[in-house]
């Protein structure tokens, strides 16, 4: 097996053929669906002038073949992938922050913004009353301290 591409092998075939070995390389793209494996025989067979009865010989090497190089495949883009996680989450990251910015860019909130949103929260706030009159005692008792 050698490589053409990166999702690309080669299958090296060995056929006996009555008194003869017939040897023949052929690109298999990966991920190879197994259910083509029966029409993928046919080809091999038609493009190289094939005899029928090696039909299931071919077929068995080439469905061993797929599922192992399948597997090798699947791996090390799975390894691929696991390695550049953090990576991949950094540039989402980056890119969700700047989209979101591009369409609703950050308000500069002034003092007098907060403390208005602030007066006006406590001015509504069912706790103004029991605010008001903690506020009343302490006032009497500095007055209290101070005579």
């Amino acid at each position: 097996m050698s490589k053409i591409k990166d999702n690309q092998v080669i299958l090296n075939l060995e056929l006996q053929l009555r008194d003869s070995l017939v040897k023949l390389e052929i690109p298999v793209e990966l991920p190879f669906e197994e259910t083509k494996i029966p029409e993928f025989t046919q080809l091999i067979i038609t493009s190289f002038d094939l005899p029928i009865i090696v039909e299931d010989d071919i077929a068995k090497k080439l469905s061993e073949f797929v599922e192992k190089e399948n597997l090798n495949y699947l791996t090390k883009i799975w390894k691929i992938d696991e390695d550049n996680v953090d990576q991949n989450i950094k540039v989402w990251e980056q890119s969700f922050r700047d989209e979101t910015l591009q369409y609703n860019p950050p308000e500069v909130v002034g003092d007098d913004e907060v403390f208005a949103e602030a007066y006006h929260s406590l001015v509504h706030s069912p706790m103004l009353g029991t605010l008001l009159r903690k506020e009343s005692a302490l006032n009497s008792t500095i007055r209290e301290m101070h005579r």
